[in-house]
């Protein structure tokens, strides 16, 4: 029977690595045909069991031997992919090992897939009646504890990819670490009493003693300065032309562009402060050194948080307060140019000091002019203005 598909209907996803649309392949999820009703398989109960004969399993290799497996358990359990029951096919469902080293492998072919062995001696105990109880005091970040009850030995699981940098104590003492199902990070904790479990994520450490160095740097570099502008010894200081600013179109219309694309609605923080820049300049650079520093030191708070948390560094304070730091090192609203100061400046140098106006004033020499009449020359070739030749 061909079965051919005249119309479709467009159906896209959000693919993140292209940052686009992906429209989705033509697919069919039920075909129902009228004429064939009365050979249709009813569908199965949820709680109906069903069994897969030896052969039909996945297979399990013991020791390099393959050896075949019978699965059984309930259609529920294939529908919501749970775990079932997955046995040898061999006498009592038993192998004998060596007593040497033995691998054991699962195979990934078909349907199934062993995800757990269970190996014993013959008998298999019971498990533990009373589980030992956890209690998540801190779970998020590069530091986390877990008060762990008193039981019998198990393992202290946590769902993330197994990594060296975590290191675990239970009041003090060093934990095992552990890798279980193959990725997942873990750490045996002793039979006993409970207690207290610290999780803490070592490499983290260099980071924040960074930080705090970066801020004694800085500290010093502010001491440095401050000690060295007193220690100048100039008493009187000669103002310098300041350059010409960016204007207003680079200065405040093209940064609030770039605002928009970067930060999107926190770009209207570059007009005000281009308006605190018109009337208050010297605002603008106390500003920026609050904006920055508040941002490090709520970075530096939030340290070890993860980037889901919107905490620290990540989280919308931090980068608002970093946002409005940079606009205000950068915006500008024009200067005059410095010709215009230059010419400026020498009319109000022409212009007399008013009547009763005690002040010193200071007074360029006035350049000699040239002599009139006739002038000397020593070179006989050259006569002397006003000489007949």
């Amino acid at each position: 029977m061909d079965i051919t598909i005249s119309k479709t209907a467009p159906l896209t996803v959000h693919n993140p690595v292209a940052d686009g649309q992906l429209q989705l392949p033509v697919g069919l999820s039920e075909v129902y045909i009228p004429a064939l009703e009365e050979f249709r398989s009813p569908q199965p109960k949820p709680d109906q069991k069903f069994s897969l004969p030896c052969g039909k399993g996945p297979v399990l290799s013991v020791g390099g031997t393959y050896m075949e497996t019978r699965a059984e358990g309930r259609v529920r359990d294939l529908t919501q992919r749970r775990p079932i029951e997955v046995s040898l096919c061999t006498d009592d469902s038993k192998v004998e090992l060596a007593a040497s080293s033995t691998t054991v492998q699962a195979g990934d072919e078909g349907p199934l897939a062993i995800t757990d062995v269970t190996l014993s001696n013959g008998t298999t105990e019971a498990a533990a009646a009373t589980p030992r109880s956890v209690d998540v005091e801190q779970g998020e970040g590069d530091r986390r504890t877990v008060e762990v009850g008193a039981g019998e030995a198990s393992y202290l699981q946590i769902h993330e990819n197994h990594n060296k940098g975590w290191k675990a104590t239970l009041d003090g003492k060093e934990l095992t670490p552990l890798r279980i199902d193959g990725w997942q990070q873990a750490w045996l904790v002793p039979e006993g009493e409970g207690g207290t479990v610290t999780l803490e994520y070592e490499p983290a450490k260099i980071y924040q003693w960074g930080l705090i160095g970066a801020g004694v740097l800085f500290l010093a570099l502010v001491v440095l300065a401050l000690v060295g502008r007193k220690g100048s010894g100039r008493e009187e200081t000669e103002e310098l032309p300041a350059p010409p600013g960016p204007g207003l179109i680079l200065g405040t219309i093209a940064l609030t562009l770039v605002g928009v694309v970067i930060a999107g609605p926190v770009a209207v923080a570059v007009p005000l402060l281009a308006v605190l820049a018109h009337f208050r300049p010297r605002l603008l650079v106390p500003v920026a050194f609050a904006a920055m520093a508040a941002a490090g030191v709520v970075a530096a708070v939030g340290t070890g948080e993860s980037t889901t948390t919107g905490e620290g560094a990540f989280g919308a304070t931090a980068q608002l307060l970093a946002l409005i730091g940079l606009f205000a090192a950068l915006v500008t609203v024009g200067r005059e140019p410095l010709g215009r100061r230059a010419v400026r400046a020498g009319q109000d140098a022409a212009e007399p000091a008013p009547a009763g106006d005690d002040r010193p004033t200071v007074q360029l020499p006035a350049q000699p002019a040239p002599p009139s009449g006739r002038t000397l020359s020593a070179d006989g070739r050259h006569p002397a203005k006003g000489e007949d030749a």
